[in-house]
């Protein structure tokens, strides 16, 4: 009788321990961006004595934005890879390429006809061909920027020499 109680306390110990150690190990979700999350590029204007690049953005999506990544190829048939400086005093804190729209809400879906005007610089580049732009969203919970993968969109630029 007492291997018969030993038994079932040494599986119920083994048991709690397996799932102990499985909740350590399982990979956690991470967070994504929502679905219906698209920006586009509205309007632009080079003006290629300054090397100034004004961007008129706005959001087509369902949900708004906080931001977005800028990329830009400066030769032809090249992948957009280098990164934009935004000019202007709410800019001057962010790292190139990145662009966070200023306000809690960021940039709000079309329904609200908000658009954004934002300049760069690309003097150090002398031209841009392709200009590409990556969503971001700012997660609430961990208050960490998520990179929306599936709405970058991409843009043939001319007159920016």
């Amino acid at each position: 009788m007492v291997a018969y109680v030993l038994l079932i306390v040494i599986a119920i110990s083994l048991s709690i321990l397996v799932y102990a150690w499985l909740k350590i190990y399982v990979i956690k979700p991470t967070p994504a961006c929502h679905e219906g999350v698209s920006l586009i590029i509205y309007n632009y204007e080079c003006d290629s004595v300054v090397k100034n690049l004004s961007l008129t953005v706005q959001n087509q999506g369902t949900f708004g934005v906080d931001g977005f990544v800028i990329r830009i190829a400066n030769e032809e048939g090249m992948p957009a890879i280098h990164g934009l400086e935004a000019l202007g005093p709410e800019y001057e804190d962010m790292e190139k390429g990145y662009v966070l729209f200023p306000g809690e809400q960021g940039l709000l879906p079309v329904e609200n006809h908000d658009k954004m005007n934002i300049n760069f610089t690309y003097e150090e580049y002398e031209k841009i061909v392709k200009v590409e732009i990556e969503p971001i969203e700012v997660n609430e919970e961990t208050d960490r920027l998520l990179l929306c993968e599936g709405a970058i969109i991409s843009q043939e630029l001319e007159g920016c020499t």
